[in-house]
């Protein structure tokens, strides 16, 4: 059991090097925020810590540093349309971001 989305990655990234494969693999990431979204404060609980929708975004920015991400599916939840278009704006450039929760399995808002 890993602790850190990084410790994950790095394991990932293990296996991928060891294979000398790093030009072949890119990583997609499905967060399913939704699940650690709490209506009531509007914050995410990821652990033992609860962070706002600026602070998730801020840590995908960093992993998109640090790993050859190129897509994340379900990054905030689907209650947070304010979030969403914070994370399009700021990332929507750099990756493909999927909303799985937020438009499949909802098409009233499609």
């Amino acid at each position: 059991i890993v602790s850190d989305p990084r410790e994950a990655l790095d394991y990932l990234m293990e296996a991928i090097v060891s294979l000398d494969a790093e030009d072949e693999f890119h990583i997609a990431l499905d967060v399913a925020a939704t699940t650690l979204y709490d209506t009531k404060t509007n914050k995410y609980q990821w652990g033992d810590k609860k962070y706002t929708a600026d602070q998730m975004i801020d840590i995908y920015g960093k992993l998109l540093k640090s790993y050859p991400i190129y897509s994340i599916e379900d990054g905030l939840a689907f209650h947070d349309k304010e979030g969403w278009q914070c994370m399009t704006a700021t990332l929507g450039e750099k990756i493909q971001i999927a909303g799985d929760d937020l438009f499949a399995s909802c098409p009233e808002r499609i």
